[in-house]
């Protein structure tokens, strides 16, 4: 049961890192869709969504075991370096670190480059400061993290909890408005019909 901790981490940090990738850049992909392609992938979403779900909650499940196995064995220290060295050596121990090392870096690109595009979405007069906030925003977590563990968890710590009350917040509006419309809630934009997305129409209606 050793290695359900490193193929685990070095498993997340593969799909984090090939999803990250794909996500900060508009350059094609072979994981990506073309554009005739994504109303037809749109549409048929919902039959394809089970298929999806079950690797996914296999990982979780992975990860899941193996983080209380970690627990359980490392009171104090239990990162993915230490516990790969100390059972499978330092190759796997370096495995580890470097994978964690890349999710990390790619972690706080995207994750800036997202929150300030959802900023500058919310505020356009922005627009032209957007690599400078981008790079604030890097120094302040940068300075945060080198004030070590305690501290910049107690700093991280409150922007954490006001996303998860958003999150929480927003689901509860999602329940009450589905209920209140008998489980059939309206969309602000209704999707294409189905024969239309297969067929290639919503390309033409949006270009």
């Amino acid at each position: 049961m050793r290695l359900v901790f490193i193929s685990s981490v070095i498993a997340t940090s593969a799909l984090r890192t090939i999803s990250a990738v794909i996500g900060s850049t508009g350059a094609p992909s072979p994981f990506a869709p073309c554009a005739g392609e994504r109303g037809l992938l749109g549409a048929a979403a919902p039959a394809t969504t089970g298929w999806l779900l079950l690797p996914i909650i296999v990982l979780l499940g992975l990860l899941c075991l193996s983080y209380w196995q970690t627990i359980e064995a490392y009171r104090e220290r239990g990162g993915a370096y230490v516990v790969a060295r100390e059972n499978l050596g330092v190759p796997a121990g370096l495995v580890a670190a470097t994978a964690l090392m890349i999710d990390y870096i790619l972690n706080v690109a995207v994750g800036i480059s997202a929150g300030v595009a959802a900023l500058v979405s919310v505020l356009p007069r922005l627009h032209p400061h957007t690599l400078a906030i981008c790079l604030g925003v890097l120094a302040l977590l940068t300075l945060l993290n080198l004030r070590g563990t305690l501290d910049s968890g107690r700093a991280l710590a409150a922007p954490a909890y006001l996303f998860l009350a958003c999150f929480a917040a927003l689901f509860a509006l999602g329940l009450v408005r589905a209920t209140l419309a008998h489980g059939h809630p309206q969309p602000l934009q209704p999707p294409a019909p189905l024969a239309m997305a297969a067929s290639g129409g919503g390309k033409a209606a949006g270009g």
